[in-house]
């Protein structure tokens, strides 16, 4: 049990504070069996720990394992390294949290998921250590399909939260490879499970997300027809660390989702929404809305989406977003839980490079022991391999908090959208040598493809297309980088783990499409050009993307919609009160200028690809907090729709579906079926594909 609270250090750079709490060995995390006595003080209730962002100013939380709360407001604060932005501090204080070491799971703790161990620190951290996202659930431990057909399973039996890592049905694993000796599962972190041979980490997607080829044919089609026509259209983009045709080394990914997600899902009234027809159904009505933290203390917590009948009207009408009110960093650490602290809907995408031991052992990257999948004849199996961490996505649904006058204001009113996309790269990746590849379409102007040509110019033994960054950082989040390395000591001679990573950029605001447009390009500049920051002043970059994770022309340079883009009715163009003309807004429609895309193969970039309010008619719309401060434009009856660029743009497409911003539950059990390096699935399906 803790005695007594830590001893704190705190300085000042600038108008910034940094706070460090000497950590000591408690947490807030109870146990369902008998712990070994290792785990008992880990497990203990009470917490030692302090974590100050209560109200602004955001500071750098470099010792405190909880999520940050939300105050943060898109202001700018001054450091000795520069301005930075309260929300790229906000980002950073996340990602210490969720990389924090981990209790790790085991029988003797119950396998609890999602708990950090506070006797362990952020900077201290070794290289292979288990970290607090890590013990999250994979996608395929939710979403259950036949891992070697990809067909979805009717009635998805998902193993509890708290349980070892099972990649799919438990009746349909994917075997292990026959040249896969038991005595190599007997790894350094020791989370290898004898019988079933399980991993936290499984590698299961080697292509990126569909999106456009904004490369020109040329570029694209070496050694076939140099018009080939894949320019334009909509692909899968494949990364590698050196060429392909030359024992390259494939990018592989994983994504992770938090309790919170789970827990919406488990419980979701319809019935689970891992099951996919279910979550069609509710995504086309307009149910899903995930989880959402805020410090303010709007409402009770709703864990899953939930029907009240109307006084008035005696119809049904849905509930209010499920809100985690009154958050609290400090108060998530204390007590003992069954599961983690609810802290609103979280999804990570990580991007992994396999490695060898010497590289493992350089303290070069945060290492991990997964499995990747790869063919074994006619069919797949699975191996162990050590990857380098270099690339992370952090997606988080949050409601800001307000203040006025130092006192905190209620309902908390974001401005802009309610999700924080903010995504970190390895310090090297412009320097690793990484090429890509575009999967190219399998039909053309509507005929099926003869030969469709998997990786067009690697297909034809060229070369694939050097990976480069198309734009560069913005200042202010190059600033919180650095001052967060200073923190962590980068210059020193034991220099942390976590100094080779830095964030790219922090999105926390829906934002129009800049005007004038910026130029779309089609040949990767030979530097990175200034990114377009918008609005101006406001440190959010306009196109973020991660260059391990959003790799081609199309993913740098998102906006607008994909081909046969489809939104679900609550977000289509409204349409005109009968016997006038033209469109008023409110009027028997949705959010204005959500529109379709008929085109099958061609993206419109011009299009809105999100909106922070559904049509009146529908009486669930999300709460006016969400739209209200929205640059100050909307309010009432009025709604909002953006052509956003960047991840929140891409996401957006997923929301003005109906599935709150999330393609992991888009794409549900049809990610169920694991990459192989000569099988891919490209996700999302497309609203209404089987």
């Amino acid at each position: 049990m803790c005695s007594s609270l830590p001893a704190i250090r705190r300085f000042a750079i600038g108008s910034v504070s940094i706070s460090f709490a000497c950590v000591l060995g408690c947490g807030g995390q109870g146990t369902t069996s008998e712990p070994q006595a290792a785990d008992r003080e880990l497990l203990s209730a009470g917490s030692a720990v302090v974590c100050d962002n209560t109200a602004p100013p955001v500071t750098l939380q470099l010792d405190c394992p909880a999520l940050p709360n939300t105050v943060a407001s898109g202001q700018m604060q001054s450091s000795s390294a520069g301005e930075v932005l309260d929300y790229d501090l906000f980002a950073w204080n996340s990602f210490i949290a969720l990389n924090w070491p981990a209790i790790v799971p085991s029988a003797a703790n119950g396998y609890r998921r999602g708990f950090p161990d506070t006797s362990r620190s952020f900077a201290a951290a070794q290289a292979a250590d288990l970290t607090v996202w890590e013990t999250l659930k994979e996608k395929r431990e939710i979403f259950l399909a036949d891992p070697f057909t990809g067909e979805i399973t009717p009635d998805p039996q998902v193993s509890p939260w708290n349980a070892a890592p099972v990649y799919g049905p438990a009746d349909q694993q994917v075997p292990l490879c026959e040249d896969v000796k038991a005595q190599d599962l007997a790894m350094s972190r020791e989370i290898v499970f004898a019988v079933k041979g399980n991993l936290f980490d499984t590698q299961d997607e080697t292509a990126e997300v569909a999106s456009e080829a904004r490369e020109t044919d040329a570029v694209l089609c070496k050694g076939h027809d140099p018009n080939c026509g894949i320019s334009g259209t909509a692909v899968g983009p494949r990364v590698w660390k050196g060429q392909p045709n030359d024992q390259g080394v494939p990018v592989v990914y994983e994504v992770k989702v938090n309790w919170d997600f789970y827990d919406y899902l488990q419980n979701f009234e319809a019935g689970p929404l891992w099951n996919q027809p279910i979550a069609r159904q509710a995504a086309t009505r307009g149910d899903i809305r995930l989880p959402a933290r805020t410090s303010a203390g709007e409402a009770a917590y709703v864990p899953a989406g939930s029907h009240v009948s109307s006084p008035a009207s005696g119809q049904q009408v849905r509930g209010p977003n499920p809100l985690v009110a009154g958050y609290s960093a400090e108060s998530c650490l204390t007590g003992s839980r069954e599961t983690p602290c609810p802290v609103g809907s979280i999804h990570l995408k990580a991007a992994w490079l396999p490695i060898s031991e010497a590289d493992a052992d350089s303290g070069k990257y945060h290492v991990a022991e997964a499995f990747y999948y790869r063919n074994s004849g006619a069919e797949k199996c699975r191996a162990p391999q050590l990857f380098g961490l270099i690339g992370l996505h952090i997606i988080q649904r949050i409601h800001q908090q307000e203040f006025e006058g130092g006192q905190a204001q209620e309902p908390a009113r974001p401005a802009g959208g309610t999700f924080v996309f903010a995504t970190w790269e390895h310090v090297d990746n412009d320097e690793q040598g990484l090429t890509y590849a575009n999967l190219g379409p399998t039909q053309f102007d509507g005929e099926p493809v003869d030969d469709p040509m998997p990786y067009p110019n690697v297909d034809a033994g060229e070369d694939a297309i050097d990976l480069r960054r198309v734009y560069d950082l913005l200042p202010s989040t190059k600033a919180a980088n650095q001052l967060v390395h200073d923190a962590l000591g980068c210059s020193g001679s034991q220099p942390s783990v976590w100094c080779n990573y830095e964030l790219i950029g922090t999105q926390y605001r829906a934002t129009n499409l800049p005007s004038p447009a910026p130029t779309l390009l089609t040949v990767i500049p030979d530097q990175p050009l200034p990114n377009v920051e918008s609005p101006a002043g406001s440190g959010q970059p306009y196109y973020l993307a991660n260059l391990v994770i959003e790799s081609n022309l199309g993913l740098q340079q998102f906006q607008g919609v994909p081909p046969a883009f489809a939104p679900v009715a609550h977000f289509t163009s409204p349409k005109p009160p009968p016997g006038t003309s033209g469109r008023t807004r409110g009027q028997g429609g949705g959010a204005p200028e959500i529109l379709a895309n008929s085109d099958d193969f061609h993206f419109q970039h011009g299009y809105n690809n999100l909106a922070w309010r559904i049509a009146p008619r529908v009486k669930d719309a999300e709460p006016k907090s969400d739209i209200d401060n929205n640059g100050g434009t909307f309010a009432g009856s009025k709604r909002g729709a953006f052509n956003m660029g960047g991840c929140m743009g891409c996401h957006g497409v997923a929301q003005t579906q109906g599935y709150s911003f999330s393609f992991v539950l888009l794409d549900n059990q049809a990610g169920g079926s694991p990459d192989t390096q000569t099988e891919v699935v490209i996700p999302p399906l497309p609203l209404g594909a089987e």
